[in-house]
């Protein structure tokens, strides 16, 4: 479809959207078979068009309480209804600074961003008809405080902040009320610790480094009596851009694809478990680390390079393949995320523009080798990225599904990928599991990928109300048996590849 558009600006041919229809504008006698061209496209060229036409995010007021949320935002309000589902959506985010720094100057830092940021003063609410809406609050109503706790006398500092912020996490937060982020400053013998904890409804995971950038460059300005510049855009201008691309049609041909994607039949994926679902999905999480080894990291990766792919999608192929082995089902749907940041005005702006989508794909194990599984999986993974503006919870929807009251909508395993290039870890760990602890998550097992540079970080969190520690544990002696199955027996058919190692 580009193409054919860099075909037609090259012919002087110019093609504008009105009322949903294309309308062609040039000098020039147009060829018959390049009409015929235009009307095959044409829903996928009126799609590009007003996507690329409502590019510009503009500015909204933040007066009144009547404001639409996310889709995010509603799918996480949704899901935060009870004590537990809420807590399971804290984020805990620790900042660490010299000691050499005043603290004082650095409480400011923090209000400063309260102040600056109109999500971090936003809460929830039903309206009249009984939709959610946001509001902004005034600086001076939203219930923050930022408490200063004096360590640098306790013998065991980490044990008393780890208490703290047990106590802190222990309290859901309440959407309706503000403030839905807590936080408290400890000053140690050797540095200060700016604790925060989130309610993940108003931030993700790309926002914590845009929150220390600022809380560095506020804390800076401060201390030399520098103006302090305001954001040009807020979260809200993001959350009306994002409604007026829903409305005028610019998701079309992603909302056509997942719809006809997902509506066969999305079988359910469970391993084998002595233990029974509870009949309402629960939170309660525990997570295990652990590494793969420099060495296999480069097979993975120069077996991705031949196949014209990437690690991630190396990883997420062998996950396909256990999942398979585990549970003999062959249509397998997992869930991953993207950040959402779609457009340059975001990527400096703490909120929630995570979305989820879906990865699908069919293995045949009777003739699959790993280069078959590589490129299905590098087709739907590829096809998924193409697609992923359009918003998972309307996709939801749009899917009419059965409301299951045990389970997630589609799917209950999930893949994340991050890039951390710190060697923190060391690669000692190689052939251990090592046990992180308890936790709160939605889903029943989330398996985390986390690039080191030479090797990967894994971590798998799961959901201890459906599985036992010991066939965790297992399952990832196993996954890591099938990586090096994968990359040196790669055209060994999936039913003969064996993961006992």
């Amino acid at each position: 479809m580009l193409n054919l558009l860099e075909e037609l600006k090259d012919k002087n041919i110019y093609i504008s959207v009105k009322d949903n229809n294309l309308v062609i504008d040039t000098t020039e006698d147009i060829e018959e078979s390049l009409i015929k061209r235009i009307r095959l496209y044409k829903e996928e060229i009126i799609s590009y068009i007003l996507k690329h036409n409502s590019n510009s995010i503009t500015k909204h007021t933040a007066t009144g309480k009547d404001h639409p949320v996310s889709d995010a935002q509603k799918r996480l309000w949704l899901q935060s209804l009870t004590e537990e589902g809420s807590k399971s959506y804290h984020i805990n985010y620790p900042i660490e600074l010299p000691s050499t720094y005043n603290l004082e100057i650095v409480r400011l830092a923090v209000l400063q961003l309260i102040k600056n940021f109109e999500i971090f003063r936003t809460v929830f609410n039903l309206n009249n008809k009984g939709e959610i809406k946001q509001s902004v609050l005034e600086e001076d109503n939203t219930g923050f405080d930022v408490e200063i706790i004096d360590l640098k006398d306790e013998s065991d500092a980490i044990k008393v902040i780890e208490n703290a912020v047990q106590d802190l996490n222990s309290l859901a937060f309440d959407l309706t009320k503000g403030s839905l982020l807590r936080c408290k400053i400890f000053e140690l013998k050797d540095k200060i610790v700016v604790y925060f904890i989130f309610h993940h409804i108003i931030i993700d995971g790309v926002s914590l480094n845009i929150i220390k950038q600022n809380i560095l460059n506020y804390y800076f300005a401060i201390l030399h009596s520098e103006e302090i510049s305001t954001p040009k855009l807020q979260y809200l201008d993001y959350t009306y851009w994002k409604l007026e691309a829903v409305n005028n049609g610019s998701y079309n041909v992603a909302q056509r694809y997942w719809v006809e994607l997902l509506s066969k039949k999305i079988p359910t994926i469970d391993l084998p478990s002595y233990v029974k679902r509870p009949s309402v999905k629960t939170f309660n999480s525990y997570s295990l680390k652990t590494v793969i080894s420099s060495g296999l990291t480069q097979k993975l990766e120069a077996f991705a390079k031949d196949n014209k792919g990437t690690l991630n999608v190396s990883l997420l192929s062998a996950i396909y393949v256990i999942l398979n082995k585990y549970t003999s089902e062959n249509d397998i749907t997992l869930g991953t995320f993207t950040s959402g940041r779609n457009h340059p005005s975001l990527n400096e702006m703490p909120g929630l523009f995570v979305n989820t989508i879906v990865l699908n794909t069919v293995l045949e194990p009777q003739k699959d080798t790993s280069t078959d599984i590589f490129r299905k999986v590098k087709e739907s993974f590829t096809k998924a990225f193409t697609y992923q503006d359009y918003p998972f919870d309307l996709l939801i929807e749009d899917l009419q599904l059965s409301p299951d009251v045990s389970r997630n909508s589609l799917f209950d395993i999930t893949v994340v990928f991050q890039d951390y290039l710190d060697n923190e870890l060391n690669e000692i760990y190689n052939d251990e599991i090592v046990e992180i602890g308890f936790t709160k998550r939605a889903f029943d097992i989330n398996f985390e990928f986390i690039n080191k540079g030479s090797f990967l970080e894994m971590i798998t969190t799961f959901n201890v109300d459906i599985y036992n520690k010991e066939t965790i544990i297992g399952f990832i002696s196993h996954f890591k048996e099938v990586l090096h199955q994968f990359v040196f027996s790669s055209e060994i058919p999936l039913k003969s590849l064996d993961y006992i190692s």
